[in-house]
């Protein structure tokens, strides 16, 4: 089974179905996540594997908020292959880690832009 993109219903629940601070929270991770997708992947580039395993774990605790349950895997092992000198396997899931970033961003931007909310 294919891990969700994010869950509505996770978000919806964490914040009592309040639309305005559903938003906010989307804003807030849509504003942060391309800078970290950029920083751990410069990182990467740079052979800055202690670099790579922080900004992948910040990057969970962020989409962890929203429910992004294939991204938050992804960074996990990325920050466990980064952690355990597993360089190989890091890079590897850099390709993926910025693909399921910027598939959260757009599924996000679709599903805050359905709300009701007075922006």
């Amino acid at each position: 089974m294919t891990p969700l993109v994010f869950d509505a219903g996770h978000i919806t629940t964490l914040l009592d179905g309040d639309a305005e601070a559903i938003a906010a929270l989307v804003d807030l991770v849509q504003a942060d996540l391309p800078r970290q997708v950029d920083t751990l992947l410069n990182q990467a580039r740079h052979d800055d594997w202690a670099g790579v395993a922080r900004t992948a774990h910040a990057v969970r605790g962020s989409v962890d908020n929203v429910g992004a349950v294939a991204l938050s895997e992804i960074a996990a092992s990325i920050e466990q292959a980064a952690r355990s000198s597993h360089v190989v396997a890091a890079r590897a899931l850099c390709a993926p880690f910025e693909h399921a970033a910027f598939t959260l961003l757009a599924a996000l931007d679709r599903w805050v832009g359905s709300l009701q909310v007075g922006r």
